[in-house]
């Protein structure tokens, strides 16, 4: 079978945990990149159902620039995103990269 290499940016947490498991068995390479204290990557939630495919790779700052490469067993590593989850900023959703996604390429 083929595999892949993909990653989203933005990503939701898109399907259950075998659908979670497929992505990541079908994809040779695949990551999701989240930034800092952005809650819409935690959308909808585990409590939910829903699941991540691995591996995150948490830009820390606010200027988006430092980043961590997650652990990349289950797409939840509670040292990455999900360590911020109760100072989330809707704010951190409008920029990833130092990029205003409102803005398209313009600077934040």
């Amino acid at each position: 079978s083929a595999r892949v290499s993909s990653g989203p940016w933005l990503s939701l947490s898109f399907g259950n945990k075998v659908f979670s498991n497929l992505i990541d068995e079908v994809s040779a390479t695949h990551w999701r990149a989240t930034h800092a204290k952005d809650p819409v990557v935690h959308l909808p939630f585990v409590w939910m159902g829903f699941f991540h495919s691995s591996t995150e790779v948490w830009y820390m700052n606010e200027a988006g620039l430092t980043y961590k490469v997650c652990n990349s067993t289950n797409g939840e590593d509670p040292t990455c995103s999900d360590s911020v989850f109760d100072a989330l900023d809707v704010m951190n959703h409008l920029v990833y990269l130092d990029i205003n996604v409102l803005n398209g390429c313009g600077s934040a």
